[in-house]
């Protein structure tokens, strides 16, 4: 069943060419142009913590000035040493440390005894006067307080020190400042101005060498993407950079395994000619780190079979190479393995985010991989799976392929039946198909719990109106009316209460078939399912509908005895039917004109045809209406 269902959607393909918008359809042939990239941040947050560059620590990061942040810091302090009063003279002390530009300014006298607050802020002097010095008097005075007695300025006191350090070009003192800063904060030291978190990205800006460059970037990115906070944008670019820089490859990018992996991250991303001589040196050197961000490397070059030598040192639960394995194995045509891997990496990217999927349409990649699982399933032949695959991807056409067609009845009923709640636009939708089927089914009882409120209230006028027309107690004109007014609404509403989905009558569309840039008659493979062949409506024709209504009005014509009732219904029979099968519409008209000094009969009688409608025949199309 699966071919015929492939080759039946692969033949329809053209029809969705213009007209109403559909999104691209995965089963039916309609191109859907992915493209595939790594998500960089999120990469080297995980390269950061395969190197134990970052940990689960996210240091505050909040939206203060200095003055701020001295003014919060000193106001808990004073209030604890029972200093409160003091705080406006010494946020005046602090402001007047800091405005003061030129070397040659006396020492101002501080309005506190001596502590954490004043050492830092008579270090901040011996700065401003002294533009060589490297690790100022009062600073180191500071450090050496007892922890309880530097509570406040510790990690202030180290983040200067780092960014001293880096003005006079000596990174590996500055890091190791900003990493006693970032401790600091970890062992319980305030930080109301958020340098903790700053000094990642000070750390990385003040390396000089290539390499301890680049590792300080994976480490400011990666920390930066995990905390969801900082200036994640301005370091990428930064790295980047130096990544992409014009000079040729050299030993110290590919160093180490970290190097190696980061500049390998961002040449794939784009055909770099660089890109080429770091490929050669992969192969050259098999006894380097290999993991799926390598295996990606290879395969976005295009070198399939050296991807897949570092697929097989890739862990079963890294969802970037079950990714890679997921399309190797569709390529091969092996979809049991390319099933398997796509829902293991379904599984795994709730909790990740390694890969960035874009899609022409409206396709996005979250739910796009259900749209490739159930165009496996479909293969498969597991057509249940894949409906509910393509609805959990958004993609209600191929849905609705499945479901009004290949599926029994039974079994798209218990799918539907899961809804709970609140239902989504693509749930009631299917509902509404569910509907219409089981009401072409004549499980007209069953429909009516699927249908929306106000289609279910019209189905129960149209059904009370068929059982009224049955009663035989009744007089004829009157049985003749309710069936009429049936006929009237299957007429006018038959699209929403019984009408196919796709072919014949094409609702998804509103029934424009034309419009849609569909061919009335969709060729079809020779041999088709038994299920195919089963669902299909009764008469299988477009507007099947009209022919149902046309054939109650032609029974309702036959019941009444008033000659005026009778000439309405049988105009209108023909008039619903004339253009799509004028054979079957001549029965009505023959009928209308061998209705005795009637009016109506007497102008189809002249016409040689069906007379053109006259305002009370125009008012008597309304469909809801009943005329008793």
């Amino acid at each position: 069943m699966k071919r015929y269902l492939l080759a039946l959607l692969l033949i329809a393909a053209p029809s969705f060419a213009c007209g109403p918008y559909f999104p691209p359809s995965y089963i039916s042939g309609i191109k859907n142009s992915l493209i595939e990239s790594i998500n960089i941040p999120m990469e080297l947050e995980l390269l950061a913590r395969e190197y134990k560059l970052i940990t689960d620590i996210r240091y505050p990061d909040p939206d203060t000035t200095v003055a701020e942040a001295e003014l919060s810091e000193f106001t808990e302090y004073a209030t604890a040493q029972g200093l409160k009063q003091s705080v406006p003279s010494y946020i005046a002390y602090a402001t007047a440390i800091r405005s003061t530009n030129t070397t040659t300014t006396t020492p101002l006298s501080p309005p506190v005894p001596q502590s954490e607050f004043t050492l830092y802020l008579q270090g901040v002097q011996e700065m401003k006067q002294n533009a060589d010095i490297i690790t100022p008097t009062a600073w180191k005075a500071l450090l050496k307080l007892p922890p309880k007695q530097r509570r406040y300025r510790t990690t202030w006191t180290h983040y200067m020190l780092g960014n001293l350090a880096s003005r006079h070009d000596q990174p590996q003192r500055a890091s190791q400042h900003y990493i006693a800063c970032r401790q600091a904060v970890s062992d319980g030291f305030a930080d109301a101005l958020g340098l903790a978190h700053a000094s990642y990205e000070r750390e990385f800006m003040c390396q000089t060498n290539t390499a301890d460059r680049i590792r300080c970037g994976v480490q400011a990115v990666g920390y930066y993407q995990y905390a969801h906070n900082g200036p994640t944008h301005r370091c990428l670019l930064w790295l980047r950079r130096e990544l992409r820089s014009k000079a040729p490859l050299t030993a110290a990018h590919t160093q180490t395994a970290l190097c190696l992996e980061a500049t390998a991250l961002f040449l794939c991303k784009r055909r770099d000619p660089r890109a080429i001589t770091l490929a050669k040196y992969l192969k050259a050197h098999p006894p380097l780190k290999i993991t799926s961000r390598l295996a990606w490397f290879m395969y976005n070059r295009g070198d399939t079979e050296q991807a897949h030598l570092y697929l097989q040192h890739c862990p079963d639960d890294d969802p970037l190479a079950n990714w890679l394995r997921f399309r190797f194995a569709q390529r091969a045509g092996d979809i049991d393995a390319a099933t398997l891997y796509l829902k293991r990496w379904m599984h795994e990217i709730q909790h990740s985010d390694r890969m960035m999927l874009h899609f022409t349409g409206h396709r996005d990649r979250i739910t796009t991989p259900h749209g490739f699982l159930g165009n496996l399933q479909v293969t498969q032949g597991n057509l249940e799976d894949a409906l509910v695959s393509f609805m959990n991807a958004g993609s209600y056409p191929d849905a609705a392929l499945i479901a009004e067609r290949y599926l029994e009845t039974e079994s798209l009923q218990a799918y539907v039946d899961t809804f709970d709640g609140p239902v989504n636009s693509d749930q009631s939708r299917l509902k509404h198909l569910l509907a219409r089927r089981l009401f072409r089914e004549e499980r007209t009882d069953e429909a009516l719990a699927y249908y929306p409120p106000e289609l279910a209230q019209l189905a129960k006028v149209y059904l009370a109106a068929l059982k009224k027309s049955a009663n035989r107690r009744t007089a004829s004109d009157t049985r003749a009316a309710h069936l009429f007014h049936a006929a009237r609404i299957m007429r006018w509403k038959g699209l929403t209460l019984r009408g196919t989905e796709f072919h014949p009558d094409y609702h998804i569309s509103g029934g424009l078939f034309n419009r849609a840039g569909m061919e009335e008659a969709i060729s079809r493979p020779s041999r088709l399912p038994a299920i195919y062949k089963k669902t299909a409506p009764t008469p299988n024709t477009r507007f099947h509908y009209r022919i149902i209504a046309a054939e109650l009005a032609g029974q309702a014509a036959d019941l009444t005895r008033n000659p005026h009732l009778r000439a309405a219904i049988l105009w209108s029979a023909g008039e619903w039917i004339k253009f799509r099968d004028p054979k079957a519409a001549d029965r009505y008209y023959k009928a209308l004109a061998r209705i005795r000094k009637q009016p109506l009969a007497k102008a189809a009688d002249q016409h040689r045809w069906f007379p053109p409608a006259t305002e009370a025949l125009k008012r008597l199309r309304r469909s809801q209406e009943y005329y008793p």
